[in-house]
């Protein structure tokens, strides 16, 4: 298998130079993260002070410095991964709060309209017991006036 094809993403395009020697220090290092290889972007290691750390990685050299900022650089492809999850999640909980909120309101108005109508079926009970009970009085006296 050629270098090329080992570089290419699921998708069939080719990460930049960077990212893909971001996987051969990680793997040379032991550190074999499938979670940090998914969050992987060109995006990540186009930032300038990155670029500058590949170039001083891309010498291949074996002294203990290099080793050192490989190790480093590692650690912030992968802090920068997670800051990009993290922004993520932000976002779909902004989403996910913002969907509550609207369910709160409408749960809300749904209440109130509720309770208007037990209020208005309360009312109309009430009308009806006090016409039911000046109906029985006036009816009373009428037979009260009928049998004396």
């Amino acid at each position: 298998m050629d270098f090329e094809s080992l570089a290419q993403k699921k998708d069939g395009s080719h990460p930049s130079f960077h990212s893909t020697r971001i996987h051969a220090l990680q793997r040379e290092n032991g550190h074999n993260d499938a979670a940090s290889d998914a969050f992987l972007t060109p995006e990540t290691s186009t930032h300038p002070l990155i670029s500058e750390v590949f170039h001083h990685l891309s010498r291949n050299s074996a002294d203990p410095l290099t080793q050192s900022w490989t190790g480093i650089s590692a650690k912030t492809h992968v802090l920068c991964a997670q800051l990009e999850v993290e922004a993520d999640l932000k976002k779909r909980l902004n989403a996910v709060q913002q969907r509550i909120n609207s369910l709160k309101s409408e749960l809300s108005e749904e209440l109130q309209a509720a309770q208007t109508a037990a209020d208005q079926l309360l009312s109309e009970a009430a009308l009806r017991a006090e016409v039911s009970r000046l109906t029985y009085s006036q009816l009373t006296e009428r037979l009260n006036l009928n049998l004396a």
